[in-house]
């Protein structure tokens, strides 16, 4: 999982909050109020198994919704339709929050150079 999030910025308490901002307003109200045990050192792991929780009951609830989620966050096509054949969907959580990240990274880098 670190090739996900460098090292430097994957205990960055700003970035993963700003990532979790994003993937609430990706998700809407399908994702709930994360929980965190205050451990910043288990923030990241415990946001993917947060995301992973909910896209486990989005997919069993209503499987359209997860595809529109899919398409809102961007997640590449091969992934999404990898996705409705594994059982599991924790690697799918994995990609949605590198892919969230890098569009708050992106949004810092050209924030900054505004600046």
């Amino acid at each position: 999982m670190n090739e996900l999030i460098p090292e430097k910025y994957r205990d960055d308490e700003e970035i993963i909050r700003l990532t979790i901002e994003q993937i609430k307003k990706d998700f809407g109200t399908h994702f709930p109020e994360p929980q965190f045990s205050g451990v910043k050192e288990k923030l990241f792991d415990e946001l993917v198994f947060q995301v992973s929780e909910a896209l486990t009951a989005i997919r069993q609830s209503n499987p359209l919704v997860l595809k529109a989620i899919l398409y809102q966050v961007d997640v590449r096509e091969n992934d999404i339709q990898e996705t409705f054949h594994q059982p599991s969907i924790y690697s799918l959580s994995e990609r949605i929050i590198k892919r969230e990240f890098q569009k708050v990274l992106t949004k810092r880098f050209f924030s900054d150079k505004g600046t």
